[in-house]
């Protein structure tokens, strides 16, 4: 979504929220849980085609603390970031 082109219809009618005035609830995360911190804000990205919308967080120091801090969650592929095609069978 972030190129501009919803994932889900294919259409190039995307928009982001522009972060404006104080941040709370849904449009927040808590990243690092302390009694002073605040919450982040999540940039929204919405098509205007089908309604799909996708949330996420962009900034850059908050990212890095929930990468030193945050538990990593281990899939199928053994936390691998790389994507695998399936094996095929020989012929």
């Amino acid at each position: 979504m972030k190129d501009g082109q919803c994932p889900k219809c294919g259409a190039q009618t995307v928009y982001r929220n522009q972060h404006k005035g104080p941040v709370s609830g849904v449009g927040s995360i808590l990243v690092r849980g302390g009694a002073f911190d605040r919450p982040e804000p999540l940039a929204y990205y919405v098509c205007t085609t089908c309604g799909h919308y996708e949330m996420y967080l962009e900034d850059a120091e908050s990212l890095s603390y929930i990468t030193d801090h945050w538990d990593r969650v281990e899939g199928a592929g053994g936390g691998s970031d790389t994507r695998r095609l399936p094996t095929l069978p020989p012929l």
